[in-house]
């Protein structure tokens, strides 16, 4: 791709679908209620990753209905912020599913049977509210808004440049694991988590399955950017050969 190329291509326009804007309108309705629904009844914890990852999403998604109004915001948080959100959040519905299976303990201590007051069926339910629903709905987000979302990774991705590109593949990958790693650190995530693994496993296991997950964001946004960029390229010139 060539610079103008790159040119060619305008901002997104302000104006949205009714669609595209009722569906972040309902999604950042519902993340922000369920966040407080349990700061209200005791239930947040910002001890847990989860709770912390969720916090984030609210975060984005209310970052990115202000950008609304605002295109460089926007283009801003779609480049810095939705790969951090996106791995934190699928690292989160990934490594529950390991920690259980390593030790079912994790949801049954919050249950009757654990010796709390909640059933099994409030457990389970708490449990796909917080760990699986999110990443569902990044993924609904980013349909509704793949144009805005594919056109700015465009701009990132189509620069001759590889020396910005470099250092961005190094943020996407190495933040991430380092909040991961600061959790780790400073809360009692054995305790929060127990797993019948080693420490020195568990730290492996996170920080490659962070890495992987970075890896995927980094390859699919360049694909997708890459498939954009041909598209309106090749408009271009049929609008250009058609004009002649």
């Amino acid at each position: 791709m060539y610079q103008d190329d790159v040119a060619y291509i305008t901002r997104p326009k302000k104006n949205k679908p009714l669609f595209t804007f009722l569906t972040e309108f309902v999604i950042a309705v519902w993340t922000n209620s369920i966040l407080g629904w349990a700061i209200a009844d005791d239930v947040f914890d910002p001890r847990f990753f989860t709770y912390f990852t969720y916090a984030v999403g609210a975060y984005f998604y209310n970052f990115m209905g202000i950008s609304e109004v605002e295109p460089y915001l926007n283009e801003f948080l779609i480049v810095f912020f939705l790969p951090i959100y996106m791995g934190l959040t699928v690292f989160v519905s990934v490594a529950i599913v390991v920690i259980v299976f390593n030790n079912d303990w994790v949801l049954i201590r919050d249950s009757i049977y654990g010796g709390a007051d909640l059933t099994m069926g409030e457990v389970h339910t708490g449990d796909w509210i917080f760990h699986f629903f999110p990443p569902f709905i990044l993924l609904a987000y980013c349909l509704v808004n793949y144009a805005p979302i594919t056109t700015t990774n465009y701009f990132l991705w189509s620069d001759e440049n590889k020396l910005p590109k470099i250092v961005y593949c190094c943020y996407v990958i190495v933040i991430p694991s380092l909040i991961l790693g600061y959790y780790m650190l400073t809360m009692p995530f054995a305790e929060n988590y127990p797993m019948k693994l080693r420490t020195w496993q568990i730290c492996i296991m996170v920080f490659l399955l962070s890495v992987l997950i970075q890896v995927f964001y980094l390859l699919g946004s360049y694909s997708a950017a890459m498939n954009i960029g041909r598209h309106l390229v090749k408009h271009r010139e049929n609008f250009r050969d058609n004009k002649v």
